[in-house]
């Protein structure tokens, strides 16, 4: 039996390719509040499903945790500060950096919403 690999660019079936590709994502620095941690951190892959939290310091947290986790975006974005629920799906930690991929578990924030269009055109524009 012979199982032909599909050339690139072509998908074996639509549906399964729209599945698995995945929403733009987009980068920011911005103020975070989670389970003790209040600081400055790097928010990467920010998309509507979730993203990475990159700082210096270490945050105590378990796989599968739900936390409430306040973001101040940069000024620029003209979003308030906003509330969103969140579970740790990985966590990595070196010496150096401390980084967590968080999925969002509520769906329909205005507000993040928001940050994610403006990260949108601000990666456009820069």
């Amino acid at each position: 039996m012979f199982f032909f690999k599909p050339k690139t660019g072509e998908a074996a079936d639509p549906e399964v390719a729209a599945a698995v590709s995945r929403a733009p994502r987009y980068g920011s620095i911005a103020f975070v509040n989670i389970n003790g941690y209040e600081g400055m951190a790097m928010l990467r892959n920010v998309s509507q499903s979730g993203f990475r939290m990159e700082s210096k310091t270490f945050v105590e947290m378990e796989l599968g945790n739900v936390f409430t986790m306040w973001i101040t975006p940069e000024l620029a974005s003209g979003v308030k500060r906003f509330e969103i629920k969140v579970e740790v799906r990985w966590i990595q930690s070196t010496q150096d950096k401390f980084s967590v991929g968080f999925m969002i578990t509520e769906s329909g924030n205005r507000s993040l919403q928001r940050y994610v269009d403006f990260l949108k055109h601000s990666s456009r524009v820069a």
